[in-house]
């Protein structure tokens, strides 16, 4: 039998409207007795991220900077950029006035590289060489609650972040395990027979992983908590798997630093960058891909958001991050730059012939860069801000 669809009247219209009132009231009056959960809108909020001194990856992240109040992965073949890229983070974070907390886990940051990379000599830039997981735990939990009760106590302006860097995780191992290990390797045969080579039965990488697992839910919390940022650097091994839908790397240290980081990223090399051909071809530096391969912070318009960065090794400009290329690389990227043969046209005017020239004018010409890199800030805030406007469907 087909139902029949009554109008409904004014009147029970107005009484329908009054009791969802009073629902709404009921509600609010519950939700206030809560001594935990709050309204949604005061406790959520905008991804919040610190400009860096790459422009490409700014414009890739869709938030305009490095993210912050949570963890990154950082992955990529060896000799790659990785370690460049969290220099540059780093760089980044200390010419604004923020912290950085650089855990040499592998004992191969050389000083030069910093003064190399012009990384400043900042009270907020502070390093550890761990001798265990245990000590590098303790470092990150002692710098990011410290921070948090001076910010919270006013000692620290309220805007005032940081980021970690742990290079890399893989060279940490528990104090414990690193003991069982060598009593595995004096042991004899019959003993390493039980224990395994590594002193756990084969099964250190997995303990490991589990160990790293673990960390990561308590630094999740603790990044959002403190409103700090942590970049773990990890290895790549060739992935021996050769089904035709597998990669061909495998992400060490475990699935759960992959799975709790908001961003995971890979850096390669792409290629040197050079001019000339045979034996008059020079080499000036170094061009790098950091692909975003996951992101909780934005929306994708790929499936992999691409992003470069360059490194100079002095024989055209000044050694170190190669920022003025950037800026124009990613300046071309947005159609704010155009080449016009090998002229390089920005506002309709030349200023220059051959990328490498112009590369170099802007390194000397220090007013003008400083009047282009405005130019491409402000049209990259655009771009972030436009991505924060409702879609028509949202609009009532």
């Amino acid at each position: 039998m087909a139902r029949v669809k009554t109008k409904v009247e004014p009147a029970t219209l107005a009484d329908q409207m009054k009791k969802s009132g009073d629902r709404m009231a009921q509600m609010a009056a519950v939700t206030a007795s809560f001594s935990g959960p709050r309204p949604a809108f005061e406790v959520l909020r905008k991804v919040r991220a610190v400009p860096t001194i790459f422009p490409f990856i700014d414009l890739q992240t869709k938030v305009g900077g490095w993210p912050i109040e949570r963890p990154a992965l950082i992955h990529g073949p060896s000799n790659n950029g990785k370690s460049v890229l969290c220099l540059g983070l780093g760089k980044s974070f200390l010419e604004q006035d923020h912290f950085c907390h650089w855990i040499d886990a592998e004992y191969t940051t050389d000083k030069r590289w910093l003064r190399m990379m012009k990384i400043p000599n900042h009270p907020g830039f502070t390093g550890l060489r761990p001798k265990s997981y245990e000590h590098a735990v303790e470092s990150v939990h002692e710098w990011a609650t410290k921070i948090e009760k001076a910010r919270t106590a006013g000692n620290l302006h309220e805007d005032t972040s940081g980021i970690c860097v742990v290079d890399s995780i893989n060279q940490l191992a528990p104090e414990d395990l690193m003991k069982e290990l060598f009593k595995a390797n004096k042991a004899d045969e019959a003993e390493v027979g039980k224990k395994g080579i590594d002193g756990a039965g084969g099964r250190a990488g997995q303990i490991l992983a589990k160990i790293n697992n673990a960390w990561m839910k308590i630094l999740v919390p603790l990044m959002g908590t403190t409103g700090l940022a942590i970049a773990i650097i990890t290895r790549e091994n060739e992935n021996t798997d050769k089904s035709p839908w597998a990669e061909e790397f495998t992400v060490t240290g475990g699935k759960g630093i992959n799975f709790d980081s908001s961003m995971t990223v890979r850096v390669v090399r792409t290629g040197f960058i050079t001019h000339g051909e045979g034996q008059a071809k020079e080499t000036y530096g170094e061009r790098h891909k950091m692909i975003i391969r996951k992101t909780k912070v934005a929306r994708k318009e790929e499936r992999h958001p691409t992003a470069y960065f360059n490194t100079s090794n002095g024989v055209l400009v000044p050694p170190g991050f190669d920022t003025p290329r950037d800026y124009l690389e990613t300046a071309i990227e947005m159609g704010l730059v155009d080449m016009n043969g090998s002229f390089v046209v920005y506002n309709g005017e030349r200023i220059g012939q051959g990328m490498h020239k112009v590369v170099k004018m802007l390194h000397e010409d220090e007013k003008f860069f400083a009047d282009f890199k405005t130019e491409i800030r402000r049209n990259i805030a655009k771009i972030i801000a436009a991505l924060d406007q409702p879609a028509a469907s949202e609009v009532e």
